[in-house]
């Protein structure tokens, strides 16, 4: 089968949504950083919406494989790189602990993404574990939690340095990724909720222009 034959409807949301973190990293690099934020944000509700919509897409099983696979090599991209590269921009010279920290978090993001290809699809195409939560946070929560991260820092009252910050929200979050935490999984009006409160984000970032 030619690979072109696998272009349906979600693979091709998958495919926007690494659009948007290709277009997060070089607005960060650019120097635009609420409107890197406001891309990193869509490339979520691309990947949130891609999994609604592949859920109702009838498709053969490798078909179906294709499309996991596309999509878990497109979150080491989105969720993985991306927020690297933004912290790297906002940081200016990065320091020898963010560079440490960034491959830790990013290490942290494919092994899960490995680990959930390998042992949470298979445990899910058998109707075992837990249907209702994740094990560990998805890497996707990643596009959200950082730009939130970055609003909520902004209002300190004293100027945080984003050496230590930027470290501390990459082991933070990296540490989410590989954890036993349960995350409850969005479903139904939790994904028209989500999906609301992104687009309202992004629609503030651009619309305000700065980070800081």
């Amino acid at each position: 089968m030619l690979v072109i034959a696998y272009l349906n409807l979600p693979n091709a949301i998958t495919l926007i949504g690494m659009l948007f973190a290709l277009a997060s990293i070089s607005l960060a690099l650019q120097g635009a950083l609420a409107f890197s934020l406001a891309a990193l944000l869509l490339a979520g509700v691309c990947d949130l919406l891609d999994g609604a919509v592949a859920r109702r897409t009838a498709r053969t099983e490798q078909q179906r494989q294709f499309g996991q696979a596309l999509d878990s090599l497109v979150d080491v991209l989105s969720f993985g790189v991306a927020p690297c590269a933004f912290l790297y921009a906002l940081q200016g010279t990065p320091s020898y602990s963010l560079h440490v920290c960034a491959f830790l978090y990013l290490a942290a993001a494919v092994l899960r993404l490995s680990y959930f290809s390998v042992h949470g699809l298979a445990e899910e195409a058998a109707g075992k574990g837990n249907g209702k939560y994740y094990t560990g946070m998805p890497v996707t929560y990643a596009a959200f939690l950082l730009p939130a991260s970055v609003a909520l820092a902004s209002l300190l009252p004293w100027q945080a340095g984003w050496e230590w910050l930027g470290c501390a929200w990459l082991l933070a979050v990296g540490s989410l990724f590989v954890s036993r935490m349960p995350f409850k999984k969005p479903s139904g009006k939790a994904y028209a909720g989500c999906l609301l409160v992104l687009l309202g984000l992004c629609g503030a970032l651009v619309y305000r222009g700065s980070v800081a």
